[in-house]
């Protein structure tokens, strides 16, 4: 079973066991648990969990003495069911008094006292996390992962919900695992005396760690645990919603007095209900430092979850689609939203959102979905052609019904020009592996077109579905990463004016800027603003400063500045992985497709991010452009000569040792990260996935072929054929010969 990286929470809707009461004072209680991934013990086929034998909770029968109850025979194994009356449990400092609801805590501990500090507010007191957790496989060890509930007095029905996240650690490798150690840099609290508040009207609890609490938690593994060299072993610490602002270690310890230690010195963020996934390591003796920090957003890890290819239908009446049609026939590179219902399907979950909005997009890759200019739609023999599709679920009304989990808008993305059906995911997926926390995230998906009145929905295929890049991009990594929300963000590409690459006259605004393209009507503007009107002026004399300075400064004052504006190691790793990838139309080569995020609003204090962004033209697909003929053996100090700021940074030694630092490690056999042996067979599971699915109505890119794009000028190029013009071989070549 396959854990997704973070997840949202849902109240079990299995309707319960028939009753079973076994005590006249005592009746049963009907349980039901919150829907995580991995919780407790033991686990459906389906992601569910289950209760299992012997499960025992301590229950406060709207009493401050608790009882003792246990699940019963016929529950074990479902999702819900009844726990049964065992015993009244006797603790010598409880004052029994009454309070208004049943409240209830697992596991069961004798120790935990109940009181209600205000109406419908209920403390529990003497809990205790384990500091030593058993492991279980793709679980929580036993009695590892509390949780709380607190019902009306008059009912016998209760709720748990879940009181801490956790962490998940995937590895490989030759050794067999006796124990994981977990520690964070900052003396966060992880395990031992705690206090829990439980509500009546059901919101979530909360726990406080006490003054006794220690700074560590353990998992152990009995007689040890073997890994797999080529399938990831997971390995789920639960752990109290810590922000580990430093980071954290975990020492890896073999059976045979190996150890390892895996180590992040950014900030980390373990939300209530939530895994934070940590990406697949290979165990070596030794220290292994991830500067990386994981996105943990419930919305983004439900839509972008990985294990599942979910399905998006997008209805629209004839007349609006006619008008989306007419619209591209008068302007094709328009931004006009058009008005849909969407239907969402994630595996057995299905969501429906009504009235939201849907445009075209792309630059160059923009189409028309449907027929020949002047045509409407042809709903008995209809022409559809792939495109791009923007969706807004609230572009129209702005409410969270308009979300699917509080996600706003996606880009569907068709694969034009790579019938390898991976480029541009295989890219941004090795950002995020390798740390790069500003690239998005993407995932396949699977289209229809649903126009009414038609026979059946016109099957689009297999699509990209990306995050788009915007304000909710930035406040959704903040616990650590852009450090602030309330800065400018623009978007730079090739656009009308030339190249985004960031030379200026020295003036004291940036050139060739616009509004973003709703007010521009579609014009692809050099540097296109993301945000408000009202602070454009303000946003432009911020970029015209960055400017101003990039050119204009000595190399020493450039060196010194750099530093104080840029997270400098940051920026040359993120360059090292798309110079791995190949990535020619960007903007050192071609002054092309990238953002940057200015984090404050001041004019002249502030820090800049890069954000990568259109990954397409990737991975062996090469184009005669700029300086370079070759993608795969182009010289990666002399990646181009366009961008200001990565050709002035490569005059510095220190700068250029990170850079070439980054390059060798992604090419690193031992490293499930570039290198041929580790990239191969990834795109092979990734294709396998999809191929079924390929096949579309469109009667375009119908199936998966290993070759780059028609256009390009090293057509050899290969991703899967493991010979001498394997793409992935050839970029190692060229990146093992850098001095």
């Amino acid at each position: 079973m396959v854990l997704a990286p973070v997840l949202a929470f849902i109240g079990c809707q299995e309707e319960p066991v028939g009753p079973g009461v076994n005590s006249p004072l005592h009746p049963a209680f009907n349980v039901t648990l919150e829907n995580l991934s991995e919780t407790k013990t033991e686990l459906s086929q389906d992601n569910k969990v289950l209760w299992s034998e012997d499960d025992q909770i301590i229950a406060f029968e709207a009493t401050t003495v608790g009882s003792k109850f246990k699940v019963s025979t016929e529950a074990v194994g479902k999702t819900s069911g009844i726990f049964e009356y065992v015993e009244t449990v006797s603790n010598k400092d409880v004052t029994e008094a009454s309070i208004s609801a049943n409240v209830a805590y697992y596991p069961f501990d004798k120790s935990v006292i109940c009181n209600e500090t205000s109406a419908g507010v209920y403390l529990l007191e003497e809990v205790e996390l384990p500091e030593h957790q058993a492991y279980a496989k793709e679980s929580f060890g036993p009695e590892a992962f509390p949780m709380v509930a607190a019902g009306k007095a008059d009912s016998r029905n209760l709720a748990f919900r879940n009181v801490c996240g956790a962490i998940m650690f995937q590895i490989k490798g030759d050794v067999t695992v006796a124990s994981i150690n977990l520690k964070g840099h900052n003396a966060e609290p992880l395990s031992g005396e705690a206090e829990i508040t439980a509500y009546a009207d059901g919101s979530a609890p909360e726990i406080e760690m006490k003054s006794k609490a220690l700074t560590g938690v353990s998992l152990n593994c009995g007689n040890g645990v073997s890994l797999s060299k080529t399938a990831a072993t997971e390995f789920i610490i639960a752990v109290p919603p810590t922000v580990f602002e430093k980071g954290f270690t975990a020492v890896i310890n073999s059976t045979d007095g190996k150890s390892m230690e895996f180590k992040t010195d950014k900030s980390n963020t373990v939300k209530r209900s939530a895994i934070l996934k940590m990406p697949e390591i290979t165990f070596e003796d030794g220290d292994k430092t991830f500067q990386s920090v994981f996105i943990n957003d419930p919305g983004i890890t439900y839509v972008w979850d990985e294990s599942v290819i979910p399905e998006i239908t997008i209805h629209m009446t004839k007349d609006e689609w006619n008008k989306l049609l007419k619209r591209y026939d008068e302007f094709d590179h328009n931004v006009d939203y058009f008005h849909a219902d969407f239907t969402y399907k994630k595996g057995d979950e299905v969501h429906f959102i009504e009235d939201g909005g849907v445009r075209l997009r792309g630059n160059t890759s923009r189409r028309r979905p449907e027929g020949n200019r002047g045509q409407d739609h042809n709903s008995v023999n209809p022409d559809w052609h792939h495109c791009h599709f923007g969706i807004n679920f609230r572009k129209y009304h702005k409410d969270n019904d308009h979300t699917i989990n509080g996600i706003r808008k996606v880009n569907l993305k068709w694969f034009k020009d790579d019938p390898c059906y991976v480029r541009e995911l295989y890219s941004y997926d090795l950002f995020r592996r390798y740390g790069i926390w500003t690239a998005a995230h993407d995932v396949y998906c699977r289209v229809w077109l649903d126009i009414e009145g038609d026979a059946k929905p016109a099957y689009y295929g297999v699509y990209e579905m990306i995050e788009p890049v915007d304000d909710k991009f930035v406040e959704k990594r903040l616990d650590g990463m852009f450090k602030k929300e309330d800065g400018f963000l623009w978007k730079c590409v090739y656009g009308v004016n030339g190249p985004a690459d960031l030379r200026t006259d020295g003036g004291n605004s940036a050139p060739y800027s616009k509004m973003n393209w709703d007010q521009d009507n579609g014009i692809n503007y050099t540097y296109e603003f993301k945000g408000d009107e009202e602070d454009f002026e303000a946003a432009k004399i911020q970029l015209g400063d960055f400017m101003q300075k990039l050119n204009g400064k000595s190399d020493e004052s450039f060196y010194q500045w750099i530093n104080k504006v840029c997270d400098v190691e940051l920026l040359l790793k993120t360059y090292a992985v798309n110079v791995a990838l190949g990535m020619w139309d960007d903007m050192w080569n071609n002054g092309n497709n990238y953002y940057l995020y200015f984090n404050t609003t001041d004019q002249y204090d502030y820090e800049v991010f890069f954000i990568p962004y259109d990954y397409d033209n990737s991975i062996g697909t090469s184009s005669n452009c700029g300086v370079q003929s070759d993608a795969g053996r182009q010289d990666p100090y002399n990646w181009g000569d366009s961008g200001l700021l990565m050709e002035r940074m490569m005059k510095f030694n220190d700068f250029k040792q990170i850079y070439k630092d980054a390059l060798k490690e992604l090419a690193d056999p031992a490293n499930d990260l570039f290198h041929m042996n580790a990239s191969v067979p990834r795109i092979k599971a990734w294709q396998e996935k999809i191929s079924p699915y390929v096949s579309n109505d469109t009667g375009e890119d119908m199936w998966i072929e290993d070759k780059p794009a028609g256009w390009g000028n090293h057509g050899e190029y290969r991703l899967m054929d493991t010979g001498s013009n394997n793409f992935f071989k050839v970029k190692t070549e060229t990146i093992n010969k850098m001095r």
